[in-house]
């Protein structure tokens, strides 16, 4: 089951499953884009593709997505969670019930969602899931300050579920992407255009196929920060003093 499946990395990830010949539960809010890349992968690849369209911050939605979910036969054995928003702006100027619905999906709805489908891939040797967290998971965030707060607890509990499974001796591969920006609509949704032109920005088909080879690989930590620089960056967030990280995260993240 791969969630955000209709765009961006999200999108990417479920290509590259297709290819390697999962059959997939999509869901994301964009039903007719679903319904587009449903054609389109089953056509290529001959995989067989369920679109089931939520909102993942309506708890109605996530009863019915883990409904969907208990249809899908022997179980999912893989779950792929990408779905996700920020907002870039001084907090007091950010919608408040929007940032609460933000962070639902990034608390609430990955632990329902891990919760329902956890005990079957720790069961199976090719359990597999990962949580598209952020490198934003590193540090605190001034201007993104809820998202990057949830991309931490996704980061963290990722962590915690690898560790566990390890200990119980599964053969579950869990993995936390941790990537900087990504050419994706994502900044354009989030206003954040000016500050992917500041850095690299990532290739979401290339980091969708180095994903799923560091998951197979299943070496090293289990949060994955992909690219060089943005690993030197979330090693420098780890050791500095806390709050000099967040001085420098605010000035880097400041709305000029």
């Amino acid at each position: 089951m791969v969630t955000g499946a209709s765009s961006g990395i999200g999108a990417a990830l479920a290509r590259e499953l297709a290819i390697a010949g999962w059959d997939l539960l999509v869901t994301a809010r964009r039903e007719q884009r679903l319904l587009v890349q449903q054609q389109e992968l089953e056509e290529k690849h001959g995989v067989r593709v369920t679109v089931h369209a939520a909102d993942l911050a309506n708890p109605d939605d996530r009863a019915g997505l883990l409904a969907a979910i208990d249809t899908i036969p022997g179980g999912a054995a893989c779950l792929v969670h990408a779905a996700g928003s920020a907002a870039w702006d001084r907090f007091e100027q950010l919608d408040p019930v929007q940032e609460g619905r933000r962070v639902s999906v990034a608390t609430t709805a990955t632990v329902e969602l891990v919760g329902q489908v956890w005990p079957g891939i720790l069961a199976r040797d090719d359990g597999l899931l990962i949580i598209v967290s952020s490198l934003a998971a590193w540090q605190p965030t001034p201007y993104m300050a809820t998202y990057a707060a949830g991309k931490a607890f996704q980061r963290s509990f990722a962590e915690a579920l690898g560790a566990e499974a390890a200990a119980a001796g599964s053969s579950a591969r869990v993995l936390a992407l941790c990537p900087g920006p990504v050419d994706t609509e994502f900044a354009w949704v989030a206003g954040t255009q000016p500050l992917a032109e500041r850095v690299p920005v990532l290739k979401p088909v290339e980091l969708a196929r180095e994903t799923l080879k560091r998951a197979g690989a299943h070496k090293g930590s289990v949060a994955y920060v992909p690219g060089w620089r943005n690993r030197v960056s979330a090693t420098a967030a780890a050791v500095l003093p806390r709050g000099l990280v967040t001085r420098i995260s605010e000035r880097n993240h400041r709305p000029r």
